[in-house]
């Protein structure tokens, strides 16, 4: 059920002037079968919102701190206790637990790299309306408006950190 509630959502993407338009699940379009740029910008727009979204940054950090916090009570409790070779065996495994915060950031921005990359090598298609923007003029700061819905987009390698 929640595999299904998943894939029948609309998300929402910036485009390339930061206003945001909705792009539908590719799941749902079952009178076609949806194409490897139509999954693109789903995927974009999943882990754009999962990168932005301040409920990730509490998650994800209030994991790393609460078991922080385990790892420095359970140091601080063999310690009282006499044990001190328990106590730097906890002790031991407090920059790990931080590093994975870190790890995990990383991995999200190299996975939003990485579709990025992928998304300059997609023809020119609005993914909001999926209206064919090819031989469409481009404005002077290089996007190519949707006539359908308005949506600016920029194609090809000429891409500013704008978008993110």
């Amino acid at each position: 059920m929640i595999g299904f509630l998943h894939r029948t959502q609309t998300l929402t993407i910036r485009d390339d002037r930061g206003r945001r338009f909705p792009i539908r699940s590719p799941h749902l379009r079952l009178e076609m079968k949806a194409d490897e740029a139509t999954l693109l910008w789903y995927r974009l727009a999943q882990v754009r919102r999962d990168r932005e979204s301040a409920a990730t940054h509490i998650v994800g950090w209030s994991v790393v701190v609460i078991a922080c916090a385990l790892l420095i009570a359970a140091c601080v409790r063999a310690a009282m206790s006499g044990n001190t070779q328990r106590a730097v065996l906890f002790f031991v495994f407090l920059p790990p637990v931080i590093a994975l915060g870190y790890i995990w950031r990383q991995q999200m921005d190299a996975a939003l790299e990485k579709l990025e990359s992928a998304r300059a090598a997609l023809p020119p298609v609005c993914p909001s309306c999926r209206y064919d923007l090819a031989g469409l003029p481009t404005e002077p700061d290089g996007c190519t408006v949707c006539p359908e819905c308005g949506a600016a987009w920029r194609f090809g390698p000429a891409k500013s950190a704008e978008s993110t």
